[in-house]
């Protein structure tokens, strides 16, 4: 009896050490058109994507993928993981389709998503924006540019005028695979018609990744085309990136224009736009470099180590960030290896892009990385590649070697994976139960029975009252790693004091453009380690909304403003700061100081 409730403890112990994972597929919209695209994403929680196994994808044209992203949310001590692998596909014809089962192998057990029925039709599923048109019928530009007849015309009565025409043309018609082209919709009005609205161009583009662009308001302005008059408006401009070379053909799009013929006729008309033809080129072949992921435009690499001076399960943050010009959406997190006693999270991604010509932003991959034994180790340079359409050649971009020194105990017993025992404690295994004597003095004949069914039952059950131990042990010390957050803000304080002394050492040695940016890093490093955010999400807005709910002086944070605005000035424009180090790094540490003690976070 007894032994029944040790095993049935035993198992109830190992369901409560970790989240139970999780498998499933799903697509982000259904039914979809013909000539739509459409995402089919596989989530794995708290679980890896090792060995697992797509469905058949045959009835469907791969734009791309499979795409990778993950996030990491700790909630209440508990931690659950998740990474999402996505298809952008394209149905190659019409009908109701089946997307079979993935399976994936996870702990053991195999798991199989839900089949999806998904149904293709004819025509567009997106929903259009309707305008109103009477928003702006005497075109007085409160919002689309309409275009209101000549005053000395009369167009009362007439039928509806054909030719409106819609023209559109690409920036440039030869490109490279993955190279940004810029695609414009103009209308063109000629000068006796009256326009009040019109509709948003619906184009496919079978081939392209698409990306909108944001379009400043709208001056109607007067082009003579072909001996013609026209009044003429941008109307849309999208941004498209190509993922296949060979011809590719933008087919014509149609909109629908509001005439005016007269204050309560309104006629509706259909307005056909032109065909498009673009020439994209293979990337070159020769010298490709084994980092390049299809990375296409003019970037930049930065990299960024929140410290390298830590003691052991300290959690530090290290973040790529890649800027530029190009098909950001589409590029994937650089590949990079850390020492082996280094506990790596998949990264949290984030993307920021300008919506303007030509599209251009950043992509950040934050990782958090947590050391787990003392040494001093380094961080081998990581490379990204791109290739470069202006110049067609491969660029390859690699950070800097960083050095971590790791100083605390080596913990030698540390379980070293939910999964199982490490060797180490398989060894103290066998020590622990070779303290039963097994010789003849306890097997002697003097010895009563009692005795030998004491010295029985021990050696049975002490292998599990050990393995017991150890399960509550690692239970107790995930619950203190997976408390990272508030280990992050207890210590932003130290962390940044850190840095600060790095910013004394350029001070000392009177250099002035290393001291202010290590000075800049400790102020922000701080913040985002206080308030528990990733460095890339702050901004001295979102600082001050924060601030303005939490019992702040007015005058501290004036002062902070006030220091950010001396490093930034001090960074990009040098020869406008000649003001004292030594004040500034004395301000720096109060100013921290103080706002330790008065953030509420």
């Amino acid at each position: 009896m007894r032994f029944t409730l040790i095993i049935c403890w035993i198992c109830w112990s190992l369901g409560t050490m970790a989240q139970e994972p999780d498998f499933y597929a799903k697509v982000d919209r259904n039914p979809v058109g013909l000539k739509e695209t459409f995402t089919l994403e596989f989530h794995f929680v708290n679980a890896k994507t090792n060995n697992w196994k797509a469905p058949d994808l045959g009835n469907f044209e791969i734009i791309s993928g499979p795409n990778r992203s993950s996030s990491v949310q700790i909630v209440n001590g508990n931690m659950t993981q998740e990474i999402i692998l996505s298809y952008i596909l394209q149905p190659n014809s019409l009908g109701t389709f089946i997307i079979g089962q993935a399976t994936a192998t996870i702990q053991g057990k195999t798991f199989h998503s839900k089949a999806i029925q998904l149904e293709v039709v004819q025509g567009r599923t997106q929903k259009k924006q309707k305008r109103d048109p009477w928003s702006d019928p005497f075109g007085f530009g409160f919002s689309t540019p309409s275009f209101p007849t000549q005053p000395n015309r009369q167009n009362n009565n007439q039928p509806a005028h054909t030719n409106i025409k819609l023209l559109v043309y690409s920036d440039r018609n030869t490109v490279y695979k993955g190279q940004q082209i810029t695609i414009t919709y103009k209308l063109l009005v000629p000068a006796n018609v009256g326009v009040n609205d019109y509709s948003q161009p619906a184009a496919t583009y079978d081939g392209f990744w698409k990306q909108d662009i944001k379009l400043p308001k709208q001056r109607v302005k007067q082009e003579n085309i072909n001996g013609q008059t026209y009044r003429s408006v941008v109307i849309q401009k999208v941004a498209l990136f190509p993922q296949k070379s060979g011809d590719l053909t933008l087919a014509p799009t149609e909109i629908q224009a509001i005439q005016s013929q007269g204050f309560f006729n309104q006629v509706k008309v259909k307005v056909k736009g032109n065909a498009l033809k673009i020439h994209v080129k293979a990337l070159p072949l020769d010298n490709i470099p084994a980092s390049f992921s299809g990375a296409v435009g003019d970037f930049k690499l930065y990299p960024y180590l929140s410290d390298t001076l830590l003691t052991t399960d300290d959690a530090i943050t290290f973040r790529i960030k890649i800027s530029g010009s190009g098909n950001l959406n589409l590029i994937q997190a650089p590949e990079f290896n850390m020492p082996a006693d280094f506990e790596v999270y998949d990264p949290k991604t984030s993307l920021s892009l300008s919506g303007h010509i030509p599209v251009s932003g950043t992509k950040s991959f934050e990782y958090l990385i947590i050391p787990r034994r003392a040494g001093r180790f380094s961080i081998d340079p990581i490379e990204f590649s791109y290739f470069n359409p202006n110049t067609g050649k491969y660029v390859r971009l690699k950070t800097p070697v960083y050095k971590l020194h790791i100083t605390g105990n080596n913990k030698e017993n540390d379980l070293q994976s939910v999964s199982g025992i490490s060797r180490e404690e398989v060894e103290l295994l066998g020590k622990d139960i070779r303290f039963i004597e097994t010789g003849p003095s306890l097997l002697s004949h003097n010895t009563s029975n009692i005795y030998s069914k004491t010295a029985l039952i021990s050696f049975f059950i002490s292998p599990f009252l050990l393995f017991i131990g150890l399960v509550l042990y690692k239970n107790q010390r995930d619950k203190k790693r997976q408390d990272i957050s508030g280990r992050r803000k207890k210590g932003a304080a130290r962390m940044a004091t850190k840095r600060l002394a790095k910013a004394k050492k350029f001070m000392l040695h009177n250099d002035e453009t290393a001291f202010y940016k290590e000075l800049n890093q400790s102020l922000w490093g701080f913040l985002a380690d206080r308030l528990n955010l990733p460095l890339s999400d702050l901004s001295k807005e979102k600082i001050e909304i924060i601030f303005s709910e939490q019992p702040i002086d007015k005058e501290l944070y004036q002062s902070l403003k006030e220091l950010f605005d001396t490093c930034e000035t001090a960074l990009y424009a040098p020869a406008s700061v000649r003001g004292d180090m030594k004040k500034y790094y004395d301000n720096s540490v109060s100013l921290i100081e103080q706002l330790n003690k008065q953030m509420k976070v």
